[in-house]
């Protein structure tokens, strides 16, 4: 008798866990740390197919800067450029070309501290 009625709770316990996982979300199964994902500081300023050009005091195309995306952090003072372009058309007296191409580009503000 005693063994039919030990047989009877575990057959319940059995039949109420298997019930209740069923039944659970997975997410509960989780731990906490696993569903915190770290936020991605978020654009104040977006654009793509961006193109500046500088020109010199002749009017004569100085320096030009693509890229095909731009986001602007003001909080952080960076400009992320996505594959940028950047030709100088003339350096000095001499009349010369450079380019410069990446895959990426970030552009930072730099404080400069004097001594006093």
């Amino acid at each position: 008798m005693i063994k039919q009625f030990f047989f009877m709770v575990c057959l319940i316990l059995v039949t109420g866990s298997m019930l209740l996982i069923w039944d659970s979300p997975p997410e509960s199964f989780l731990r906490p740390e696993a569903n915190l994902v770290n936020k991605l500081p978020s654009a104040d300023t977006y654009m793509t197919n961006i193109e500046t050009i500088i020109f010199s005091s002749d009017g004569s195309k100085k320096y030009s800067l693509t890229a095909s995306e731009m986001s602007l952090f003001s909080n952080q003072a960076e400009v992320k450029l996505i594959k940028p372009e950047f030709r100088a058309s003339e350096i000095g007296a001499q009349r010369s070309e450079v380019n410069i191409n990446a895959n990426q580009g970030l552009i930072t503000k730099v404080l400069r501290l004097s001594n006093l």
